[in-house]
């Protein structure tokens, strides 16, 4: 208890004003996201909620903004409480202010790929049967052959009738009217879209159940240090509308950009002086590799939503010192493990130890997870990653349990051979994926990427691979490539590499 108070001082959530302001929040709005925007719009009312390329909304600004676009959505769309909204859009502002009304307003909020294809975006609205989808531009075509054009908004765009123009109209206007508190709306993730077929994993907000996680996070990320935040991932995944959410809480300085660009993102982070960043590993590997002297102003470097290497880990620290924290979750448990930059120095990979109030089991090879702040409460979950826990109490992964292969009756795991080449001095970037096989059912094909003006043969690295991989970890196909093919998460697609290679055997 006495911890949980220091903590909360730290956050300035624990005085009689940050008190107050958290349960009146909690009662004017319900427990819902919008609660958290009421927060921080009473503790934090000048600082800058959401910087986005030229726009930029303090705390106050945002609230106000996203009451009134919540009004519009009422009024003019009639979305009630329950209904089921689906958002289908790429980071900016419009998407923001939609998620933070439509919990307003008491919805269940699913949020979209907007990398979806036509027939997975299809499936999803045939299965949830949604009542209405604000959507990004693009995506116009689709929405009016589904037969949604009187039961859908753009976030952007041309036209009266966009989310972009109610917030125009809203930042000149302050109304009256209110809504009804509502409180214990959904918020529901897609995951698993690199098999093409998507899972949800469906939230309720809960301060019991998220208290926990945030005191662990806070203890062990001294968050309170750090006043400005990049989120570099989608907010429409787990890892990046956690870090938003946290963010928010804490009355941090948020910045987004749509998409993720190395060179723009470098600037970003050099020009704005931010501070902390949250990414996945491919997007810290390619901005050390565009500008490491642009990242210097960082100071917590959270990575997550994909495994990092030790060498990514290594060469992170080298150039910018021990700032780098290994984040793993997934969108069905939630954030339940962090190693930190002591324990990457020690134990280069770990995904560190659970976080506390989190249980932990390895079954078969498989990470089953329990907390109380994952989709099923206090159930445990496969999460289907592999891994293993060393002799100090560490955990590592392993890979997803689908991409592992048998061959000739070994276990294989393309992961391994990743990190074997990946120790390669010529070698920037590998992608191993499994490929059919007469002889022994499965075996390896790697796809690789060389640093900038060097050369390597095929021949050379299954020369350097002897004696290092065993041998049914010895590759069937080596493909030289300009560039790993990623999810719009920034994960290797290992789906998109297969039908390369189905390409490359081709031709």
């Amino acid at each position: 208890m006495l911890k949980a108070i220091r903590l909360l001082k730290k956050a300035k959530l624990f005085s009689v004003k940050g008190i107050f302001y958290l349960l009146k929040a909690l009662f004017k709005r319900g427990v819902n996201l919008m609660a958290i925007l009421r927060l921080g719009a009473w503790l934090y009312p000048e600082r800058l909620a959401l910087v986005h390329e030229k726009d930029s909304f303090t705390y106050l600004q945002l609230y106000h903004l996203v009451k009134n676009l919540a009004i519009r959505l009422k009024e003019n769309h009639q979305i009630e409480k329950g209904n089921k909204i689906a958002i289908v859009c790429a980071n900016h502002p419009a998407f923001i202010s939609s998620l933070f009304a439509a919990a307003y307003l008491g919805t269940d909020v699913y949020l979209l790929n907007s990398e979806m294809g036509t027939a997975q975006l299809t499936r999803q609205v045939k299965q949830h049967q949604f009542d209405f989808i604000i959507y990004d531009a693009s995506f116009l075509p689709l929405i009016l052959e589904m037969g949604y054009e009187n039961r859908s908004l753009a976030a952007d765009g041309e036209g009266e009738s966009t989310v972009s123009r109610y917030l125009k109209d809203a930042a000149h206007l302050r109304s009256g009217k209110k809504l009804k508190r509502s409180s214990f709306n959904r918020v529901v993730i897609l995951t698993s879209g690199t098999t093409g077929l998507y899972k949800s994993a469906a939230r309720k907000a809960s301060v019991s159940a998220y208290t926990g996680l945030f005191l662990s996070l806070l203890d062990r990320l001294k968050f309170e240090n750090y006043q400005s935040v990049y989120v570099a991932t989608p907010i429409a995944h787990g890892f990046g509308l956690a870090a938003l959410c946290f963010s928010y809480l804490m009355g941090k300085d948020v910045y987004i950009r749509t998409g993720f660009d190395h060179k723009a993102a470098c600037a970003l982070i050099r020009e704005e002086q931010i501070e902390s960043v949250t990414l996945v590993p491919v997007m810290l590997r390619r901005m050390l590799e565009e500008h490491k002297e642009a990242l210097q102003s960082l100071k917590c470097i959270i990575s997550g939503g994909a495994v990092l290497s030790p060498v990514l880990a290594g060469d992170a620290m080298l150039n910018l010192g021990n700032k780098l924290y290994n984040l793993y979750g997934t969108s069905e448990a939630g954030v339940c493990l962090l190693a930190g930059p002591e324990d990457l120095k020690k134990y280069p990979g770990t995904i560190g130890k659970p976080l506390d109030g989190v249980s932990l089991q390895i079954r078969e090879g498989q990470l089953w997870l329990k907390c109380a702040w994952s989709a099923e409460k206090d159930q445990w979950i496969s999460t289907g990653d592999m891994g293993y826990q060393d002799g100090a109490g560490y955990y590592y992964l392993l890979g997803r349990s689908d991409d592992m292969i048998v061959s000739g009756g070994e276990n294989v795991y393309p992961y391994e051979l990743e990190l074997l080449l990946m120790q390669h001095p010529l070698i920037k970037e590998v992608l191993v994926t499994g490929v059919e096989d007469e002889t022994f059912g499965q075996r390896l094909a790697a796809f690789v990427v060389l640093h900038d003006r060097e050369q390597l043969t095929k021949e050379e690295i299954l020369s350097w691979l002897s004696g290092k991989a065993a041998r049914y970890q010895m590759p069937k196909h080596l493909v030289f490539t300009e560039a790993i093919p990623l999810t719009p998460m920034g994960k290797p697609d290992r789906k998109v590499a297969r039908l390369w290679l189905d390409q490359e055997v081709r031709d």
